[in-house]
């Protein structure tokens, strides 16, 4: 839920990312990037599996699990990256991780019958997947550029259906809440900090 707006900036603007951080050369990479970010927000998806697998004491299949990773991604590397270059490798990159998981999923719902899949999550996803797709159409439409007052608008949105639609039991919600007033908090404090720096800068000046 809390990463969905990171996959999205980087999926729905992975030009204006790679312009802004690395600059205009890097924007060709955008493909690239997009396959990744898929692989990003599947493995939060499916949530943290990694751990719930050690603390049952099954490092071994983990073991095996990491083996048939590297494995997958040494050999799509082999036949993805000559022909495809970096979205090759972008690709090989997102099967292997994402097969762990996969594989870590599975496990623990043939021994423990552990799954993320509940009615609300399946909710959230058919929330999430439907906001994609309506952005990338109004994005092509509209002719969006990927600015910050886009993206924070995005944001409320966002959080706006999920409070509308229910898709949050209690507990979430009071994480959101302790999230929220930690980050208003810092905000208060940079802010205080940044006003008489500001002043220092201007009588030096």
């Amino acid at each position: 839920m809390l990463t969905f707006p990171i996959f999205a900036l980087l999926f729905l603007y992975p030009e204006f990312i790679l312009t802004k951080l690395y600059g205009v050369q890097y924007a060709s990479g955008a493909i690239a990037l997009r396959i990744l970010s898929l692989e990003f927000v599947t493995n939060s998806y499916l949530g943290f599996r990694y751990h719930t697998i050690v603390a049952s004491g099954d490092s071994k299949f983990l073991m095996k699990c990491s083996a048939a990773s590297a494995g997958i991604n040494i050999l799509l590397n082999f036949i993805l990256v000559p022909p495809f270059g970096m979205i090759g490798a972008a690709i090989a990159s997102a099967v292997s991780f994402t097969s762990i998981e996969i594989l870590m999923g599975i496990r623990l719902w043939k021994k423990q019958n552990i799954h993320p899949f509940t009615p609300l999550y399946r909710k959230l996803t058919f929330i999430c997947a439907s906001i994609i797709v309506f952005v990338l159409i109004v994005k092509d439409l509209l002719l969006l550029s990927g600015t910050t007052w886009e993206y924070a608008a995005f944001v409320i949105v966002y959080f706006l259906i999920l409070k509308n639609a229910k898709v949050l039991d209690e507990a979430e919600i009071m994480i959101l809440v302790e999230i929220w007033d930690s980050l208003r908090y810092n905000l208060i404090i940079h802010l205080r900090f940044l006003h008489p720096l500001k002043t220092l800068i201007f009588i030096l000046k």
